[in-house]
């Protein structure tokens, strides 16, 4: 266990427990609305992986760029350390009456027992993501323990947040829970926010390289791509090294692979973009998902070329135009030749811009900070 900046305080205006990896931009939205209602919070971060000195710079360099958090401690969250890790929270905390905000879909298991004021559950995707990782038997059953154990602790929240309408209806008929309030994943206007039309070049990938972003499928639509247009580059935006199977069939002159998570860097990056790729394989995880990328291609002017799910981006892309949405049946190359007409009757123009603008607009992170914050007060009268 160790400190990060602040860690003396013991009664925190706000507590938010986090189990999963230290990934900025969810958490730090989430910080933001809480501190609009309570002031500055405290981050307790359940490291999944061992504590090391790495990972100790790591959560004070996070909490250091973040206003909305003031103090933050961590603790090692291996698996066969969860119990112990519960109790250890239970003990640090058990004077503490404040509000409470469980992030991650595990986070109550260490939350609820320390939730005596306001209780909020952050749940940003499922466990059935275990399983699609590792493509077990065994963690398919665990996901299916998970959904079982969250029904039976001892304290259930005031308030759900999620990230999309499909997993705030799963909650509801899971659990049983509510009120249930859906918050997209946001994007910063300010940074991401580009109008030019000139220098738009490339096909742009960012984001991570997990088996849900079906990157082997898509590394053979740029293949297929690169093959049919000699004048298309291919950018890859990723500080995943498994990213790099985008580009390991292509033409070495024709791709670039940037490997950054710094959001004003991923920003102006992204403006080369002519075609933004975000295709998903038809699963629970990626129905209920609503992926960041998404928000910050459309910011920057970049249409996407989407996979049409039963899924929130879906409706969104039809309503706006801001893009292309793909059968997920369909083979590469068929792919290729839709994205390839795509680009022929919808030149990328200041008219696609707009309408890539008018969708960014609707996950607008300030206008979505403030709703939450208005809801979170709903739950602390006199706050906000």
């Amino acid at each position: 266990m160790a400190s990060g900046r602040g860690a003396e305080m013991s009664q925190p205006n706000a507590l938010i427990v986090y189990r999963g990896p230290l990934e900025r931009s969810r958490l730090s939205f989430l910080a933001e609305a809480i501190a609009r209602v309570h002031g500055p919070t405290t981050l307790v971060w359940i490291c999944p992986r061992p504590v090391n000195d790495r990972r100790k710079a790591r959560l004070d360099e996070f909490v250091a760029d973040e206003p909305g958090i003031s103090s933050a401690r961590i603790f090692n969250g291996h698996k066969n350390r969860l119990l112990s890790v519960a109790r250890q929270i239970q003990k640090e905390w058990q004077r503490y009456t404040g509000p409470v905000v469980a992030v991650g879909f595990t986070a109550p298991l260490y939350a609820a027992a320390i939730a005596r004021g306001p209780y909020v559950w952050c749940v940003n995707g499922i466990p059935e993501d275990e399983a699609l990782r590792n493509g077990s038997r065994l963690s398919s059953l665990g996901a299916t323990m998970q959904w079982r154990v969250q029904l039976r602790l001892r304290r259930h929240p005031d308030l759900v947040v999620t990230v999309s309408e499909p997993m705030s209806q799963m909650i509801r008929d899971r659990q049983g829970l509510s009120p249930v309030f859906t918050v997209p994943n946001c994007v910063d206007l300010e940074t991401f926010l580009f109008a030019g039309v000139s220098g738009r070049d490339s096909a742009v990938y960012s984001g991570w390289g997990a088996p849900w972003q079906n990157l082997s499928h898509l590394a053979l639509v740029w293949s297929e791509l690169a093959a049919r247009d000699s004048a298309l580059r291919f950018r890859v935006i990723s500080g995943d090294p498994r990213a790099r199977v985008l580009v390991e069939r292509l033409p070495e002159n024709r791709t670039e692979f940037q490997s950054t998570l710094q959001a004003s860097t991923v920003a102006e990056l992204l403006r080369v973009g002519r075609l933004g790729f975000l295709l998903r394989e038809d699963t629970l995880t990626n129905r209920v998902s609503y992926p960041t990328k998404f928000g910050e291609y459309v910011a920057a002017g970049v249409p996407v070329m989407t996979t049409e799910l039963d899924w929130d981006l879906s409706a969104l892309v039809a309503q706006t135009g801001c893009g292309l949405l793909l059968d997920p049946g369909e083979s590469p190359a068929q792919h290729a030749a839709r994205i390839m007409s795509y680009q022929e009757e919808a030149p990328l123009t200041e008219a696609m811009i707009t309408r890539c603008h008018d969708a960014a607009r609707k996950l607008d992170r300030a206008t979505w900070v403030e709703r939450l914050a208005a809801r979170l007060s709903e739950l602390t009268p006199g706050r906000h």
